[in-house]
Protein backbone atom coordinates (compact mmCIF):
# COMPACT_ATOMS: atom_id res chain seq x y z
CA UNK A 1 0.00 0.00 0.00
CA UNK A 2 1.26 3.26 -0.96
CA UNK A 3 0.85 5.93 1.69
CA UNK A 4 0.50 9.77 1.46
CA UNK A 5 4.20 11.48 0.53
CA UNK A 6 6.22 7.96 0.77
CA UNK A 7 6.69 8.74 -3.05
CA UNK A 8 5.04 11.99 -3.37
CA UNK A 9 1.94 10.45 -4.34
CA UNK A 10 -0.78 9.25 -2.24
CA UNK A 11 -3.04 6.13 -3.18
CA UNK A 12 -5.43 9.08 -3.26
CA UNK A 13 -3.98 11.00 -6.10
CA UNK A 14 -2.75 8.22 -7.88
CA UNK A 15 -6.28 7.01 -8.67
CA UNK A 16 -7.60 10.81 -9.57
CA UNK A 17 -7.72 11.94 -12.84
CA UNK A 18 -9.86 14.47 -14.86
CA UNK A 19 -11.67 13.43 -17.86
CA UNK A 20 -11.71 16.67 -21.25
CA UNK A 21 -14.75 17.27 -22.16
CA UNK A 22 -15.01 20.35 -24.07
CA UNK A 23 -11.27 21.18 -22.11
CA UNK A 24 -12.30 24.85 -20.60
CA UNK A 25 -12.59 23.41 -17.21
CA UNK A 26 -8.82 21.53 -16.98
CA UNK A 27 -5.75 23.39 -15.81
CA UNK A 28 -3.28 22.24 -19.46
CA UNK A 29 -0.34 21.93 -16.03
CA UNK A 30 -2.08 21.31 -12.78
CA UNK A 31 -4.58 18.86 -13.15
CA UNK A 32 -4.12 15.64 -13.64
CA UNK A 33 -5.84 15.06 -17.49
CA UNK A 34 -2.61 12.96 -18.91
CA UNK A 35 -2.39 9.24 -17.72
CA UNK A 36 -3.94 10.21 -14.60
CA UNK A 37 -0.71 12.66 -13.59
CA UNK A 38 0.02 16.65 -14.07
CA UNK A 39 1.96 17.93 -16.85
CA UNK A 40 3.61 20.14 -13.55
CA UNK A 41 5.02 16.63 -12.18
CA UNK A 42 6.81 14.62 -15.44
CA UNK A 43 7.50 18.37 -17.07
CA UNK A 44 8.49 20.49 -14.33
CA UNK A 45 11.66 22.57 -15.91
CA UNK A 46 8.58 23.36 -18.53
CA UNK A 47 6.03 24.20 -16.19
CA UNK A 48 8.82 26.93 -14.61
CA UNK A 49 9.66 28.80 -17.78
CA UNK A 50 5.53 28.85 -19.01
CA UNK A 51 4.21 32.16 -19.11
CA UNK A 52 0.96 31.26 -18.29
CA UNK A 53 1.09 28.40 -15.59
CA UNK A 54 -2.76 28.17 -15.11
CA UNK A 55 -3.71 27.82 -18.94
CA UNK A 56 -6.70 25.37 -19.74
CA UNK A 57 -6.33 22.93 -21.87
CA UNK A 58 -8.57 24.13 -24.60
CA UNK A 59 -6.92 27.68 -24.67
CA UNK A 60 -3.53 25.65 -25.12
CA UNK A 61 -4.86 23.58 -27.53
CA UNK A 62 -5.99 24.72 -31.19
CA UNK A 63 -6.63 22.70 -33.82
CA UNK A 64 -6.84 24.04 -37.79
CA UNK A 65 -7.54 21.77 -40.73
CA UNK A 66 -8.27 18.96 -38.72
CA UNK A 67 -4.55 19.30 -37.44
CA UNK A 68 -3.69 19.84 -33.50
CA UNK A 69 -1.18 22.06 -32.18
CA UNK A 70 -0.11 23.69 -28.93
CA UNK A 71 0.73 27.18 -27.88
CA UNK A 72 3.58 27.25 -26.28
CA UNK A 73 4.60 30.74 -24.57
CA UNK A 74 8.02 30.46 -22.97
CA UNK A 75 9.64 33.62 -20.41
CA UNK A 76 12.80 32.67 -22.06
CA UNK A 77 14.35 30.51 -25.19
CA UNK A 78 14.70 27.39 -24.66
CA UNK A 79 17.65 25.47 -24.04
CA UNK A 80 18.90 22.56 -26.62
CA UNK A 81 18.06 19.96 -23.49
CA UNK A 82 14.36 21.47 -22.82
CA UNK A 83 13.29 21.39 -26.86
CA UNK A 84 14.57 17.65 -26.24
CA UNK A 85 11.78 17.23 -22.98
CA UNK A 86 9.17 19.65 -24.94
CA UNK A 87 8.84 17.25 -27.95
CA UNK A 88 8.52 14.39 -25.62
CA UNK A 89 5.85 16.63 -23.82
CA UNK A 90 3.97 17.23 -27.21
CA UNK A 91 3.32 14.15 -28.49
CA UNK A 92 2.45 12.47 -24.86
CA UNK A 93 0.04 15.79 -25.25
CA UNK A 94 -1.20 15.55 -28.68
CA UNK A 95 -1.94 11.95 -27.58
CA UNK A 96 -4.29 12.19 -24.93
CA UNK A 97 -6.22 15.31 -26.30
CA UNK A 98 -9.24 13.97 -27.46
CA UNK A 99 -12.15 16.66 -26.98
CA UNK A 100 -15.84 16.04 -26.59
CA UNK A 101 -18.80 17.72 -25.70
CA UNK A 102 -19.83 18.59 -22.59
CA UNK A 103 -18.09 19.81 -19.51
CA UNK A 104 -14.88 18.74 -17.85
CA UNK A 105 -15.27 15.52 -15.60
CA UNK A 106 -13.38 14.73 -12.16
CA UNK A 107 -12.80 10.68 -12.20
CA UNK A 108 -11.42 8.01 -9.82
CA UNK A 109 -10.11 4.81 -10.72
CA UNK A 110 -12.54 2.91 -13.61
CA UNK A 111 -15.42 5.25 -13.23
CA UNK A 112 -16.75 7.27 -10.27
CA UNK A 113 -15.80 7.82 -6.71
CA UNK A 114 -16.89 4.99 -4.59
CA UNK A 115 -16.12 3.78 -0.94
CA UNK A 116 -15.81 0.24 -2.01
CA UNK A 117 -13.71 1.50 -4.88
CA UNK A 118 -10.97 3.12 -2.14
CA UNK A 119 -11.77 0.47 -0.15
CA UNK A 120 -10.74 -2.23 -2.58
CA UNK A 121 -7.79 -0.02 -4.13
CA UNK A 122 -6.50 -0.27 -0.47
CA UNK A 123 -6.68 -3.43 -0.17
CA UNK A 124 -5.42 -4.53 -3.54
CA UNK A 125 -1.58 -3.99 -2.51
CA UNK A 126 -2.01 -5.39 1.25
CA UNK A 127 -0.68 -8.84 1.41
CA UNK A 128 -1.26 -9.76 5.22
CA UNK A 129 -3.94 -11.16 5.64
CA UNK A 130 -6.12 -8.97 8.22
CA UNK A 131 -8.82 -11.34 10.02
CA UNK A 132 -10.25 -8.46 11.93
CA UNK A 133 -11.44 -7.46 8.29
CA UNK A 134 -13.97 -9.93 8.14
CA UNK A 135 -15.82 -9.22 11.64
CA UNK A 136 -15.49 -5.32 10.81
CA UNK A 137 -17.11 -6.01 7.36
CA UNK A 138 -19.53 -8.83 8.26
CA UNK A 139 -22.67 -8.02 6.13
CA UNK A 140 -24.94 -9.91 9.05
CA UNK A 141 -24.11 -7.40 11.49
CA UNK A 142 -25.17 -3.79 11.08
CA UNK A 143 -22.37 -1.16 10.35
CA UNK A 144 -23.25 0.89 13.55
CA UNK A 145 -23.25 -2.57 15.77
CA UNK A 146 -19.35 -4.00 14.08
CA UNK A 147 -17.03 -1.33 15.44
CA UNK A 148 -18.29 -1.50 19.23
CA UNK A 149 -18.11 -5.21 18.59
CA UNK A 150 -14.12 -4.86 17.51
CA UNK A 151 -13.86 -2.21 20.27
CA UNK A 152 -15.11 -5.18 22.98
CA UNK A 153 -13.26 -7.86 21.02
CA UNK A 154 -9.39 -6.06 21.25
CA UNK A 155 -9.88 -5.72 24.96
Amino acid sequence: MKLPGSDGVGWFDESLRKELGDGKGTSFWLDPWVDGVTLHHHFGRLFDVAVDKVISVADMIGEEGGVKFEKWNWWQELFRWEEKVLEVCKALVLGAVSFTEGEDRWRWGKSEYTVKEAYLCLRKDDSEEADWVKDVWNKSIPLKMSFPNLEASSQ
